[in-house]
């Protein structure tokens, strides 16, 4: 989920960008979670600490905020990835820097939806390309 959604603002309305946010959060999620062939990763430290994100509360806009805001937490978040998933590091790190420009959680340094969405789109293509 997105992080503008965990705020949990009323005067917030979901958009295009939270569902486009909410891939780059499931793809951390997948290359955390599971291994080749889909079997559930068995590293109990791993799955207890990504354990808050499974709730729509403040606690996980705070695991997710560090995430964004702190290169270290987010290096430390690429280095659970299951061995399978590392020729993805980069393509997550790219998302990282479309979704949270300079690491901020600001969304007006985003670029406006279409361009995001064209962003987004393309880096996964290039990804695609790259890994095949």
């Amino acid at each position: 989920m997105s992080l503008a959604l965990l705020r949990q603002r009323r005067d917030y309305t979901h958009s295009a960008v939270d569902d486009l946010e909410s891939v780059f959060w499931v793809l951390l999620w997948l290359c955390t979670h599971y291994q080749e062939g889909g079997e559930k990763v068995t590293n109990e430290r791993s799955l207890e600490k990504y354990k808050t994100w499974q709730h729509m509360d403040l606690i996980a806009f705070s695991d997710k905020l560090d995430i964004i805001s702190n290169r270290n937490a987010f290096n430390l978040v690429l280095e659970d990835f299951d061995p399978y998933y590392f020729p993805l590091k980069n393509v997550v790190t790219e998302l990282r820097g479309l979704f949270f420009p300079y690491g901020s959680t600001d969304t007006t340094l985003r670029p406006i939806e279409q361009e995001l969405y064209d962003r987004v789109i393309n880096c996964l293509r290039d990804a695609s390309r790259r890994l095949t």
